[in-house]
């Protein structure tokens, strides 16, 4: 009988064990849920932060002319996008349609790619509205604007600080410096 109640007792205790674990494990997936969720509610932007101020820069525009960080005036707009990236793709129609006409400031499409990858078609349809750019992603661009990521976008403010960032034009007009430069330029 004492055997019996002795595997009783550590069949009791192991079942205690095994309890106190699994609720330590959910409570240690539960902060690891709070952290990836803390996580996705706030991206890491893809290049500088606004209010930042754009690095000095000189690079060759698809057309032959030397573009300079004081080509950009308050309410250009600077993308970047890649021949690779599928997001970037699937954002150039509806970049080109709304920049079509962009009365702001500058438009600047910089095509971010290795020397192995073409970049004719994409340059083409940015022309349509854009002065096109088209460097490696460690390029004088690239550097000035502390590029991490494709598609990004940024709207150029006054002394050539970044006023928005996105990673797409709705993101990046979504931002309410964004509509209060854009607002104070349609009023001029």
């Amino acid at each position: 009988m004492t055997y019996l109640t002795v595997a009783v007792v550590l069949v009791a205790l192991l079942g205690l064990v095994n309890f106190l674990l699994a609720v330590a494990i959910m409570a240690r997936l539960r902060e690891h849920s709070q952290r990836l969720s803390d996580a996705d509610a706030a991206p890491q932007p893809s290049m500088l932060g606004i209010g930042q101020t754009i690095a000095e820069f000189e690079a060759p525009t698809t057309s032959g002319r030397m573009l300079t960080r004081r080509d950009l005036t308050a309410g250009s707009l600077v993308a970047f996008f890649s021949p690779g990236c599928s997001s970037c793709l699937e954002q150039l129609s509806d970049f080109t349609t709304r920049t079509m006409g962009w009365a702001d400031g500058k438009v600047i499409a910089v095509v971010v790619a290795d020397p192995s990858q073409s970049t004719q078609s994409l340059v083409r349809d940015l022309e349509k509205t854009a002065e096109v750019v088209v460097e490696r992603h460690d390029g004088t661009l690239g550097t000035a604007f502390q590029l991490k990521g494709v598609p990004a976008m940024c709207l150029v403010g006054t002394d050539g600080r970044a006023t928005a960032v996105g990673a797409s034009l709705d993101e990046l007009l979504g931002t309410g410096e964004a509509k209060k430069l854009l607002l104070v330029r349609a009023t001029e």
